[in-house]
């Protein structure tokens, strides 16, 4: 890490955090998983994909907690005052309907997937058939997203390239579930302010970046942050990331959120 970088605040923060001494911190935070048991597309060192035994320890924990479904984000519901829980999942992969919707269906955690719609139209077989989408999106806890069309960085379109990346993922879902879709991931959490006012003229109502945060009162919808969870993290590791001793990460990447 480039401390030159940090303020003091930050610095004082980093260290607070590596001590244990930060948290727990009230919010909204969003977690964000990947693969349940299938090996990540292009993921060599193994980090976004979580054993499913070790998926369902997890699950069973946050039982602890009020676990929401994302729409409570954009109703406003953020508070300052207690912590709230939301689960998303990115890409689609084909065992988040087979290893990890039984184990939250269960349970009776709502929970949310953002599909890259590409993966699905080229037959990709670790990743969600049309037929399973559909399966998906019918669970009463379920809620479907876009993920972009080709898991393309945003940052990086042209102007065309990204309106069609909003507009071809959007357009797919909603033709295929007969539903409105307006919520989504970015692609490796590439955004910036131009990417965000494309989603906004797109009509998302709601979009996540990937900024290792807790969602406090006042944030932008279209700029939440989520808080990864990786492969190997044990319920120790789960339990330090609720409770924010690992929020010092934000300070790695810059806010989108800033001007």
């Amino acid at each position: 890490m480039n401390w030159r970088r940090l303020g003091s605040r930050a610095i004082s923060e980093v260290q607070s955090a590596a001590q244990g001494a930060l948290g727990p911190r009230n919010g909204f935070r969003v977690l964000m998983y990947h693969a349940i048991g299938t090996p990540a597309d292009r993921d060599t060192r193994g980090l976004y994909s979580i054993p499913p035994s070790l998926f369902t320890e997890h699950m069973r924990y946050l039982t602890n907690f009020k676990v929401c479904p994302v729409h409570e984000i954009a109703a406003n519901n953020v508070s300052g005052n207690e912590l709230r829980v939301a689960l998303t999942f990115d890409d689609g992969y084909r065992d988040n309907l087979y290893e990890a919707a039984p184990v939250l269906s269960a349970l009776n955690l709502p929970f949310s997937i953002f599909i890259s719609t590409g993966f699905t139209q080229s037959a990709h077989p670790s990743f969600l058939s049309p037929a399973e989408i559909k399966q998906l999106a019918g669970m009463p806890n379920a809620t479907i997203g876009t993920h972009g069309s080709t898991h393309t960085p945003l940052t990086k379109c042209s102007k065309g390239a990204l309106r069609n990346e909003l507009g071809d993922s959007r357009k797919y879902l909603e033709d295929l579930l007969g539903r409105r879709v307006d919520k989504m991931s970015y692609p490796f959490g590439a955004v910036d302010q131009g990417v965000r006012d494309a989603v906004e003229e797109a009509g998302y109502v709601m979009a996540f970046c990937s900024r290792f945060d807790i969602n406090l009162p006042g944030r932008d919808p279209l700029l939440l942050c989520r808080t990864d969870v990786l492969g190997m993290d044990s319920i120790r590791v789960l339990k330090q990331k609720l409770r924010g001793a690992w929020d010092w990460y934000r300070w790695r990447s810059h806010d989108p959120a800033s001007k």
